[in-house]
């Protein structure tokens, strides 16, 4: 008999992804607010994964890892899920079952692919986000202008706070920041979704749904009315692209008292869009129920990559490898009643998901998959991470002038090693022991007592490389070919 109880009726997969979704902002891994109250009630019934870990710190790299059971550094460039092994949404529609993904993302656009294996896929584009095209014209205006006159602004915010005291501008304010979030809310994709349920429930299906809303930027719009501080929202900007410029140089952004209320502050806002991200899953649920297919779906919710608030000096989300983006929810529910299942330990992630789903639905597995079934194969006590960048931490643009940079990291029970290549030079290297560090406060990677260790983990990484097929010596070469390719086509 298994440990675990598994229905046998299993025909349906809801597989859930919030953007910026860190761990431990969850109460059932923790934290001390209720953030996803309604999920919580649900993960009860279910398996909450305790150390799942994203793939990458990127979305449009860690995305394809999640789908095809494969390595971010695998596939054809830019972040394509081109030359990988085929989606787990693909594999389904051939063996029978409808397929829709619903992605709140407009940087996921079909021509990335991740549209293909879908019977249907939405996802905003230019006139359907909900957004007009006024709004966005202004957004990339406003976008501009702030880049250019951050600092300016943050040295008189004094000025700007008083000048926003009066009504009339500060409606007008408010009313203009709210145009620099280009994503629609979790209603929208919710309701869609919800549509597309009521047409096909008949038959088994797999329905992934993508939300936008605890992604960056948090204080703008009603967000930031609420703060009562007009600055805030320059403030927010400020650290976005003071991150990336110390992460060039090699530095952090200092945590100093003013800047820690105004973390608190952006803490405070991202709970509440948490909190409306579980209010549309309870919507979604209950539909679920009401059409009386509860008993054959199976809820999965996990995150592309979690967000920084400064642990490490760095605001948002780039190739930062620490545990608060790398480290993931991972929760895995059958909505027809209890499992008796409980934590699973372990190391897992992204790239064991497709296997799991898999085995969830009694189908054979893919020989291609790189990953392991969460529910039925042992941990193999490793996870690697990996990116290609640039200078600044940011996924590499369509420009082709960047300098290429990658990344790996890799977790072997309790030490935790990164490392960042341009080319095959190693430009620097980290070493943490998360068992009396779990901070990642205090890199070991200079301490002669942690040499061993320190050769142990860069030959894993190593390793991996092969594994992976990845040429360190051509990197560079090869990107600058497709994007030089790619303008061919255009023309």
């Amino acid at each position: 008999m298994n440990e675990h109880y598994l229905p046998e009726n299993i025909e349906n997969i809801v597989l859930v992804t919030v953007d910026c979704l860190r761990r431990d902002h969850l109460e059932f891994y923790g934290y001390n607010n209720r953030t996803m109250p309604r999920l919580a009630i649900e993960a009860r019934g279910g398996l909450i994964v305790e150390e799942a870990h994203t793939n990458s710190p990127f979305t449009r790299s860690s995305l394809p890892s999640l789908f095809t059971s494969s390595y971010p550094l695998e596939g054809s460039l830019p972040y394509s899920i081109r030359g990988r092994p085929v989606t787990i949404y693909s594999l389904l529609k051939e063996r029978g079952y409808n397929t829709a993904g619903f992605s709140a993302d407009l940087f996921l656009p079909p021509v990335l692919e991740y549209g293909k294996g879908f019977d249907h896929y939405w996802t905003p584009t230019l006139g359907r986000s909900g957004r007009s095209i006024k709004d966005r014209l202004v957004s990339g205006v406003l976008f501009r202008i702030g880049r250019s006159s951050l600092r300016f602004f943050l040295k008189y915010q004094g000025l700007l706070e008083r000048a926003t005291t009066l009504p009339i501008l500060r409606d007008i304010a408010y009313s203009l920041t709210n145009t620099v979030s280009p994503y629609p809310p979790a209603e929208i994709p919710t309701t869609k979704a919800v549509e597309w349920i009521r047409r096909n429930k008949s038959d088994p299906f797999f329905l992934w749904i993508h939300y936008m809303d605890v992604h960056n930027p948090y204080l703008v719009g009603g967000d930031l009315r609420r703060t009562g501080r007009f600055s805030h929202f320059l403030m927010e900007q400020y650290l976005t692209n003071s991150s990336q410029e110390e992460y060039e140089k090699r530095g952090r952004i200092s945590l100093k008292d003013d800047t820690r209320s105004f973390i608190s502050a952006l803490r405070e806002v991202y709970d509440e869009r948490i909190g409306r991200v579980d209010a549309s899953i309870g919507k979604l649920i209950d539909v679920i129920r009401e059409e009386g297919i509860d008993k054959e779906t199976v809820f999965i919710l996990t995150s592309d990559h979690g967000q920084g608030f400064l642990e490490h000096g760095f605001y948002s989300h780039g190739a930062y490898f620490y545990e608060e983006i790398l480290r993931v929810p991972l929760l895995i529910v059958p909505l027809g009643g209890v499992m008796g299942w409980k934590r699973l330990g372990g190391y897992r992630s992204h790239v064991d998901v497709p296997p799991t789903i898999l085995s969830l639905l009694g189908e054979r597995k893919e020989v291609g998959y790189r990953g392991k079934d969460i529910i039925g194969e042992p941990s193999s006590g490793v996870v690697y991470a990996e990116a290609l960048h640039n200078q600044e931490g940011r996924p590499l643009s369509a420009s082709g002038q960047e300098e290429v940079r990658v990344t790996f990291g890799v977790k072997k029970e309790s030490r935790k090693y990164i490392v960042q290549y341009r080319g095959s030079n190693v430009l620097w290297e980290e070493l943490f022991d998360l068992a009396s560090d779990p901070e990642e406060e205090m890199d070991l990677s200079e301490d002669e007592s942690h040499r061993q260790e320190l050769n142990e983990l860069r030959s894993e990484v190593l390793s991996h490389i092969r594994l992976i097929g990845f040429d360190l010596e051509g990197i560079e070469r090869r990107y600058k070919s497709i994007i030089e390719n790619n303008s061919q086509r255009r023309l």
